[in-house]
């Protein structure tokens, strides 16, 4: 187990599968893409699910440091982070967390940490993205919050009992050393 120390938050990587249960309740209340047709839809199958693919996918536990939220369970994880690989340069992030945490900028700084390690640890990494159902203003809100910008609307991507959704997509792309000038080439 890793742990990622930020200002108001630390990761811990793997998250936890004894955590799983909780991930399951807070994946429900954040209403994205647990709620599409063709996800797990027990807490049994989402277990399953995820006791499969974590082995193979970058995974946070999101730790409120200081118990800003006055969370009552006896272990302060907050949240979840996950980034699927995609293709060998791109990833998929989502996520998830207790209701409590929504607005308090802790999942924001989790996030940002989660994305500086993963470009640190994957140097061939250039891209995060991230899909929402299009009529998730609080998810497509977060995801401008931490700085990703909407590519677009997938038409019909996603089904919701029974009833085709679009589906928001964001990127994040790897951030470029400031101080390279592209524009600019000195020839001698």
């Amino acid at each position: 187990m890793i742990i990622i120390e930020g200002d108001r938050v630390d990761l811990v990587e793997p998250f936890p599968t004894n955590q799983l249960g909780r991930l399951w309740g807070w994946a429900k209340a954040m209403k994205s893409i647990a709620v599409l047709d063709g996800s797990p839809q027990t807490e049994e199958e989402f277990i399953e699910y995820m006791n499969s693919a974590l082995p193979y996918i970058r995974s946070f536990g999101v730790i409120d440091k200081y118990n800003e939220i006055n969370a009552k369970h006896e272990a302060p994880m907050v949240g979840f982070i996950m980034l699927q690989p995609n293709a060998p340069c791109s990833m998929y992030f989502h996520v998830a967390s207790s209701r409590r945490v929504w607005g308090s900028g802790l999942l924001n700084e989790a996030a940002l940490l989660s994305f500086n390690n993963v470009f640190e640890t994957e140097p061939g990494l250039q891209r995060i993205s991230a899909f929402a159902p299009a009529t998730n203003k609080a998810a497509r809100g977060f995801y401008k919050n931490i700085g990703m910008h909407k590519d677009g609307y997938f038409k019909n991507a996603g089904i919701i009992k029974g009833h085709p959704i679009s589906m928001a997509h964001y990127g994040y792309i790897r951030p470029v050393a400031s101080e390279i000038n592209y524009n600019r080439m000195e020839t001698t």
